[in-house]
């Protein structure tokens, strides 16, 4: 698919995210921020979409395991040329408080573990974006959608 009219899909993004706070009369949004491609994209337009702090926080969810510093400043640049609001939230206290309390927890299990992290991340994005009025904003690209 060739993207013929860049600009025109950015406020067509724009525009959504807009119209769909508004719909939801949600206070703003969450998004989940890696570093990576896909969360700095998804956080950009965000940011550009309300052009203020106050309505856009980024919540950037390390873990001890597989912790990047570099991806770390990576999403905080983002989030400063975004006028998006920064918080760090260490997800390891959960993780272990999870892995501790599953009787059938296998440290071996990777795929198991993998999923684990990422539910642990999810939960936090919906537990600040329901006590906060937001809405979380998804960072998946398509090809992860179909593997599911």
């Amino acid at each position: 698919m060739e993207l013929r009219n860049p600009s025109e899909a950015i406020d067509h993004i724009e525009d959504f995210l807009r119209a769909y706070v508004k719909k939801a009369a949600a206070q703003g949004v969450v998004v989940g921020m890696s570093g990576g491609l896909d969360s700095s994209v998804a956080a950009a337009l965000c940011g550009r979409a309300f052009d203020d702090s106050r309505k856009v926080l980024g919540l950037c969810m390390p873990e001890e395991e597989t912790c990047n510093r570099e991806n770390m400043r990576d999403a905080e640049d983002v989030a400063k040329n975004f006028n998006v609001e920064f918080r760090v939230v260490d997800v390891t206290p959960m993780i272990k408080a999870f892995a501790g309390n599953l009787e059938a927890f296998d440290p071996k299990n990777k795929v198991a573990i993998g999923n684990l992290k990422a539910r642990v991340r999810a939960v936090t994005l919906y537990y600040y974006s329901n006590t906060m009025k937001r809405l979380v904003v998804g960072t998946t690209d398509k090809s992860e959608m179909m593997l599911g």
